[in-house]
């Protein structure tokens, strides 16, 4: 079964503003390399993509697509810190609270969210003479209607970066998940075990 990603658009502009949208997109990028204060470390990530179905485009092949909003995030259920939005305020958003058990934050199940319906808060920041929408929040959806998603959904875990070439991802994506840790370890091992998990860690800083 093929991933779909699609074809690299062109930067369509888009108010602020909130929006309905899907969780569609739920890939594991690998432990990336870091460096601070002379350390180095590796940080597992992940990028989170919502197709926002009310917003439509024409593409460069002349079909009618949904736009999409992404964000990569530390795979960590720890609290954000100077006011960022990171992967426990997306999911606080998706399952409408900030009470967790100690038991799930433990063992935390991202993917039982993919396909979630919800509201995405964007917000325009400019950088280099560039504005770009980031994601600063996620709400309930309060429709009354389904929402009709025109995008195919694309899961993406640890255990499927060893058929890497027949996913068709964006290059940017593939070239960041060739510079994780894990996929560096695939010259060193046969397998990795189908049944992975999107497993969370504490981000070191």
């Amino acid at each position: 079964m093929s991933i779909y990603a699609g074809i690299t658009q062109a930067n369509y502009s888009i108010e602020d503003g909130t929006y309905p949208g899907i969780l569609f997109q739920i890939i594991q990028i690998g432990s990336q390399r870091f460096e601070k204060g002379g350390k180095e470390w590796y940080s597992p990530q992940i990028l989170l993509g919502f197709e926002l179905p009310t917003l439509t485009y024409e593409n460069m092949n002349g079909e009618n697509v949904s736009n999409i909003k992404s964000g990569t995030y530390f795979l960590s259920m720890n609290p954000s810190k100077n006011g960022m939005t990171g992967l426990r305020e997306i999911m606080d958003g998706l399952r409408q609270s900030t009470e967790y058990t100690e038991e799930e934050l433990e063992k935390f199940d991202i993917e039982a969210f993919f396909g979630k319906e919800c509201n995405v808060k964007l917000e325009g920041v400019e950088s280099k003479g560039t504005v770009y929408q980031n994601i600063v929040g996620v709400t309930p959806y309060d429709g009354k209607e389904k929402l009709e998603a025109l995008r195919v959904p694309i899961l993406v875990k640890i255990a499927d970066f060893k058929r890497l070439d027949e996913l068709e991802l964006p290059e940017w994506i593939k070239e960041k998940i060739t510079r994780s840790q894990e996929y560096q370890e695939l010259n060193n091992k046969e397998d990795v075990a189908d049944d992975s998990e999107l497993k969370l860690s504490d981000v070191p800083f």
